[in-house]
């Protein structure tokens, strides 16, 4: 009886007014220690506001749901469930958090009782949030908010609602758009019900088009997509933390990047792995900094040693490799070794603003972005924190601008008759042929960096949908070793 009166009170909740949006409940987050109450609190705080914000569901009282669940002692994931089912709850949300020390490991699921789900998960979401100080309420609050954020972006991208047909050849909702349409071929308690595809159908503010109709029964269904309120989240959360972290982007800080410029390139050699890799203990950076500088390091150093000045002294002839070490040299020095420099920062810099520890500036600066780009290859892409294209652009426009060098220094050989010496001959063509090349992937490189997000996004996210694991087992012949694949639905 007690259980009875729970779900009548619990459906007079959910269906007031006998909306037409699904009904979804967050079930609560099981918790440890105190801190793991508190941050539980906060997120199941977040995930209600949040989903109410997006109006694609109606709640349940969340504080109600939780409340009726912990009386009865329903904490396992089958309970909930089956108590969500019961209430009719179309969408329940649980999960849990642990306080790890060092990180903070959100795990967080949707289960549906609705085809095509049946109770199955809809979307799982783990996630791990490192700690680099002591926290306060508002930078746990915003850490909160934000996987509350991600996760339901997440949902709205995977979930499908069914939507079903009456015998008007109508929907319930006024939906409009082509579809396609699903029957069920039968249904068995405790497993997954089959269906399948009967075709498509044009549906206008709920209602089928003439000459869409085709084969539709009541109780065939139409599954709708949210997207559009994905995208909606990412892009909001993204907007959003740019604001918290960030101070207001100015145009004077290109300015000071201007003029920041050649030092910073010159002094890259020894700032970027003492001040910048080694201080911030960013040992992934440090070994990526010394495998890709190396290179362009000895073009510098042999172009600086080996310059045509001496050559001159001495009456030699003076190679087109030697000009244009030498011309490439001035440019990695005092323009090109920028980019890694800029890395060895920038990395710590998003790091801690990431992570609420630091309020940046300098940061999220989309001319700032343009003006690296467009001056050393990588470092607009290397700003906005994202290693592998600036390595891309780093590698690609170092070789391209040593090949338009090449071209255009041309070798001199001494005359001795004449005393003096003759410049070589050059090949134009080839050389303008590869300075349109750079220029094309100068203004794609520049675009990109403008248009390319900061890498802002807070935790490292566990995929646990699929594992691989070793497995020993007894067989006729002594101990086998396999692998076993776990997959979770």
């Amino acid at each position: 009886m007690k259980r009875a009166a729970v779900l009548i009170l619990l459906l007079l909740v959910c269906r007031g007014a006998q909306a037409a949006k699904p009904i979804l409940g967050v079930a609560g987050f099981g918790a440890l220690s105190p801190r793991e109450g508190q941050l539980a609190q906060m997120l199941e705080l977040h995930l209600d506001n949040i989903a109410r914000s997006i109006g694609v569901f109606d709640l349940v009282n969340s504080a109600l749901l939780r409340d009726q669940m912990a009386k009865f002692g329903c904490r396992d994931e089958s309970c909930i469930l089956e108590f969500s089912r019961d209430a009719g709850i179309n969408v329940v949300i649980s999960g849990s958090v642990r306080d790890l020390g060092d990180h903070l490991l959100f795990s967080i699921r949707a289960h549906s009782p609705d085809v095509p789900y049946d109770d199955k998960a809809v979307y799982r979401y783990s996630v791990e949030v490192p700690l680099y100080a002591k926290y306060t309420v508002t930078e746990f609050s915003y850490i909160c908010e934000e996987q509350a954020g991600h996760f339901l972006a997440g949902l709205m991208s995977a979930y499908r609602r069914p939507v079903y047909f009456g015998n008007g050849q109508s929907v319930s909702e006024g939906v409009s758009g082509s579809y396609d349409v699903y029957r069920i071929a039968g249904a068995n308690e405790g497993s997954l019900r089959r269906f399948y595809a009967v075709g498509k159908t044009v549906v206008s503010a709920g209602a089928v088009v003439a000459g869409h109709d085709k084969d539709i029964r009541a109780g065939d269904f139409i599954l709708l997509r949210y997207e559009d309120k994905s995208r909606f989240l990412k892009d909001f959360y993204y907007g959003r933390k740019k604001e918290v972290i960030f101070e207001p982007p100015a145009y004077q800080d290109a300015l000071y990047m201007l003029l920041l410029t050649g030092p910073a390139s010159a002094l890259m050699p020894v700032v970027a792995p003492i001040f910048g890799y080694y201080r911030t203990a960013d040992w992934t950076g440090l070994a990526l900094w010394a495998l890709n500088v190396a290179p362009y390091l000895y073009f510098e150093i042999n172009g600086f040693v080996h310059y045509p000045g001496q050559y001159r002294d001495r009456h030699k002839n003076i190679s087109r490799q030697t000009m244009a070490q030498w011309h490439f040299a001035w440019y990695f020095a005092f323009a090109g070794g920028a980019a890694l420099f800029v890395d060895a920062f920038a990395n710590d810099y998003l790091k801690t603003a990431t992570n609420y520890l630091e309020r940046r500036r300098f940061m999220g600066n989309p001319l700032c972005a343009a003006y690296l780009a467009l001056v050393s290859g990588g470092a607009g892409h290397f700003y906005r924190g994202h290693r592998l294209w600036g390595y891309f652009y780093f590698h690609l426009n170092n070789a391209l601008l040593y090949l338009i060098i090449n071209e255009f220094s041309p070798g001199e050989r001494y005359d001795r008759d004449r005393d003096r010496y003759v410049r070589e001959g050059i090949n134009e063509t080839r050389g303008y042929a590869y300075a349109g090349v750079f220029c094309a992937l100068k203004i794609a490189e520049v675009v990109h960096a403008v248009l390319i997000k900061d890498r802002i996004r807070g935790g490292d996210v566990v995929e646990d949908s699929a594992s691989f694991e070793p497995v020993l087992y007894p067989g006729e012949n002594g101990v086998s070793v396999g692998l076993q694949c776990n997959y979770r639905f």
